[in-house]
């Protein structure tokens, strides 16, 4: 399944082997959210709320939140112009 969702989606970044995708459309649906994966585990993340859905483990969540808030308007414009491209972001985490 990872193989088929790889192919329809976009990699927007990627940070110590977690990757963040967002599908395009007409294959995605509403609300606006971003896709994040490591080894067995994927969840999706709402832009908005940032509600997740999926089986994560909490670094996941975190990840995702930072990026989400770092990002947001970023994001949101992918979302609404399907222009989805990658971010950088290899400065929002303290190493």
């Amino acid at each position: 399944m990872f193989e088929i969702y790889a192919m329809a989606s976009t990699l927007i970044a990627e940070y110590h082997g977690v990757e963040i995708r967002m599908l395009r459309k007409p294959r995605e649906h509403e609300p606006a959210h971003i896709h994040i994966s490591h080894a067995e585990f994927e969840a999706t993340f709402e832009l908005k709320t940032l509600k997740r859905k999926g089986s994560s483990k909490s670094e996941l969540k975190s990840i995702a939140e930072v990026v989400i808030k770092r990002h947001f308007d970023e994001l949101m414009n992918m979302w609404k112009t399907q222009d989805i491209h990658e971010i950088d972001i290899s400065h929002d985490f303290k190493r």
